[in-house]
């Protein structure tokens, strides 16, 4: 039987966070499309300091139809510019920003597994005195 090496000195399990703002910088962004078939951007952020630090976050931003409320708050954190528009996803990895995170069930409906997960409820610009709003 083959053999494999796992390295585990940089693994972290996945955790629920308390509910709470949290400073991240985001790792990657890659281009997708849902199941429904719109266009979004998946993102893996990592909480920056405390006792969560190096937590991964993920969040799929919708670039089209009603859900892109939560994509125009990213975009005002990360860039400060909310508006629509062609752009390129490498200027957003390495943007810190703030983060309201809360939990939500992730509905078998939404092909979850009913168990809770972190939602990011809100982003906020990393010197944002809003933070609390």
């Amino acid at each position: 039987m083959p053999e494999f090496k796992f390295d585990d000195s940089e693994a972290i399990e996945f955790q629920l966070l308390p509910t709470g703002w949290y400073v991240v910088t985001v790792d990657s962004v890659e281009s997708a499309v849902a199941s429904t078939g719109t266009r979004m951007l998946k993102c893996l952020l990592r909480v920056d300091e405390g006792e969560y630090e190096g937590q991964p976050l993920f969040q799929n931003l919708m670039l089209e139809g009603r859900a892109g409320g939560i994509t125009k708050s990213f975009l005002r954190a990360a860039t400060g510019d909310p508006s629509g528009g062609s752009r390129d996803t490498s200027e957003l990895v390495g943007c810190k920003l703030r983060v309201r995170v809360t939990q939500k069930i992730w509905a078998e409906a939404d092909g979850g597994d009913g168990e809770l997960q972190n939602n990011i409820a809100k982003f906020t610009p990393i010197e944002s005195d809003s933070v609390f709003g």
